[in-house]
């Protein structure tokens, strides 16, 4: 990391812009570019499969909501994983490698788990694996097709089909795959990431390396944050994240004023952070569940919303409700009703004109999109 005797004090507002700059929350990129989102947000969060084509919504000028899914969950250089602290997230197919050894350690905790759990010897966890996985060829599956064949070759104990399915997925040799027609609807089915995407999975490369590039990308898609931003985001730990920090020269500490710190930024967005905020204009989204955006924080979260609101904004397991934010700022959460067709709100105060103008178009783009025939 770059040493800074006197450290660059920003301001919160800019801070705010240069964020909202990099994850395309000022401006939407056109529809062909949309691939540009999960580079950007250092992987799609998608716990919740309808969250992923919201959060595009935000970011990209969509021609309907069935279009981005297609374009999301069609794409060969997308791939569906599980990797910061063990959440579903769409990266790209050529960073995957790193999303997934940063986190394997993670995630095969609880694979072990499952698995002893069942009680089998090695040879019969190896058996199972050996049986999915000749099943898997050549064709896509359901978990309830999937475990139907199994019994029929003489794999009856299902905990056990189960638990080999996902240590196949989670160490990359099977992929997620959703086939469903409607955008709001999944049909999950795996498949063979060799088959499937042309890799013969997704291989684990040295981990401390790993760490490294998973750190990086998010301080380039979050920072300025802190580092027990950064280990919450990761669920790498504070050391690990620091022992990555160590490695790196591209970043620099700066205060943010009125926030606890120090903060690390990458060196090349210092460099940006104000012509980004004096060509800043009002703006108004619809974030999603779980976006984003509010999920890349934790002590930081105080720079997007009032720490009053926090219990309206996020549930009581932490995850992020669909927020209304304008400027930077929740002002209030929304939530579809399926009835009238249309976002229904729950704001936190009272709008300027300019402010409710804004919601409007939004909300109206929203039902547009939602409603489009593609």
């Amino acid at each position: 990391m770059a040493v800074n005797d006197a450290r660059p004090a920003l301001t919160a507002e800019d801070v705010r812009r240069l964020v909202l700059s990099k994850q395309h929350l000022l401006s939407r990129v056109d529809a062909g570019e949309w691939r540009r989102i999960p580079r950007s947000l250092a992987g799609l969060h998608a716990a919740r499969f309808k969250s992923p084509v919201h959060s595009l919504a935000a970011r990209v000028e969509l021609r309907s909501k069935q279009a981005g899914a297609r374009e999301l969950y069609g794409a060969k250089d997308m791939i569906k994983i599980r990797c910061m602290r063990g959440t579903l997230h769409v990266v790209p197919l050529d960073q995957a490698h790193f999303f997934h050894s940063a986190t394997w350690r993670q995630r095969r905790g609880v694979c072990e788990r499952l698995i002893r759990d069942c009680g089998v010897a090695s040879h019969e966890l190896r058996a199972a694996l050996a049986l999915i996985s000749r099943l898997l060829k050549g064709r896509q599956l359901t978990p309830i097709e999937i475990e139907n064949e199994a019994a029929n070759q003489g794999l009856t104990a299902k905990p056990l089909v189960r638990s080999a399915l996902k240590l196949l997925w989670e160490r990359g040799d099977l992929c997620y795959l959703n086939r469903s027609d409607r955008w709001a609807f999944e049909e999950r089915r795996y498949g063979t990431t060799q088959e499937c995407y042309g890799t013969g999975g997704l291989d684990l490369v040295g981990e401390e390396a790993a760490e490294a590039s998973l750190v990086r990308a998010y301080f380039a898609a979050y920072g300025p944050a802190m580092v027990s931003d950064a280990a919450w985001w990761s669920g790498l730990g504070r050391s690990r994240v620091e022992r990555a920090v160590s490695s790196m020269d591209d970043l620099i500490k700066v205060d943010v004023v009125g926030e606890p710190g120090p903060h690390l930024m990458m060196i090349a967005d210092l460099e940006v952070i104000k012509p980004v905020s004096d060509q800043f204009r009002p703006t108004v989204r619809l974030l999603a569940y779980e976006d984003n955006l509010l999920k890349g924080y934790m002590p930081s979260r105080v720079r997007f919303a009032d720490p009053v609101h926090f219990p309206r904004i996020f549930n009581a397991i932490g995850e992020a409700r669909a927020t209304v934010m304008s400027s930077g700022i929740v002002i209030g959460t929304w939530i579809w009703n399926s009835k009238t067709s249309r976002p229904e709100l729950e704001l936190f105060r009272q709008l300027s004109h300019d402010e409710s103008e804004l919601l409007t178009i939004e909300m109206d783009r929203l039902v547009y999109i939602a409603a489009a025939d593609d």
